[in-house]
């Protein structure tokens, strides 16, 4: 399961995030991730992507 899967991630110290109910076209994965983390963070798809490229960059 998807949700389970980010909760052993963050559980690690990883960086979880998912797509805004706003924004998603399907909400079930979203809304699975948020039911077991409540404060994940949650990010349109412009601002994941702004997101994921600024952890890149500071690789």
């Amino acid at each position: 399961d998807g949700a389970l899967g980010l909760l052993k991630i963050k559980e690690a110290g990883g960086t979880v995030l998912v797509q805004s109910l706003a924004t998603a076209a399907f909400t079930a994965m979203p809304e699975a991730a948020i039911a077991l983390m409540p404060d994940i963070q949650q990010l349109s798809p412009t601002d994941l992507t702004l997101y994921i490229r600024n952890l890149l960059s500071q690789l």
